[in-house]
C-alpha cells in the first residue's frame, strides 16, 4: 500500500528502499522492521537515523540504537513528554534542520 501511496503522489523514485508493513514479518515497535530496511539499504545501524511521528517510530528506533527525530504533529497516542527523541520537530520542513545536528 505504501508503495502506491507514493506512486500516486508521484515520489516513490525518490527512495532507494521502501519497507512498508507487508514486507517484512515484524511491525513496529520491533526493531527488526527498521533493521530490515537498514540492511536492504546496505547500511549499518550507525549510519541511520529514524524521522517518525509516533510512539511506535519511537521505540524502534531506541531498540535498533538509531537516532530519532519526531514531528510533534504527526500519530502520537501518548503525551509527547513522555517520550525523549534525540530532536523534536514541529514542521515537515524542518527535518533537513534536524539531520545537520548529526552531521560528524
Amino acid at each position: 500500500m505504501t508503495l502506491r501511496v507514493l506512486e500516486g503522489l508521484g515520489i516513490a523514485g525518490q527512495f532507494d528502499v521502501i519497507v512498508g508493513g507487508d514486507a517484512v514479518r515484524f511491525r513496529k515497535p520491533d526493531p527488526r522492521h527498521l533493521l530490515a530496511a537498514i540492511e536492504r539499504l546496505g547500511a549499518a545501524p550507525n549510519d541511520a537515523i529514524m524521522i517518525g511521528d509516533n510512539e511506535n517510530d519511537y521505540a524502534a528506533a531506541r531498540a535498533a540504537g538509531v537516532p530519532v527525530i519526531l514531528m510533534r504533529y504527526g500519530y502520537l497516542r501518548m503525551p509527547a513528554d513522555t517520550l525523549a527523541p534525540d530532536i523534536w520537530i514541529d514542521h515537515f520542513f524542518d527535518i533537513l534542520e534536524a539531520l545537520s545536528a548529526f552531521r560528524k
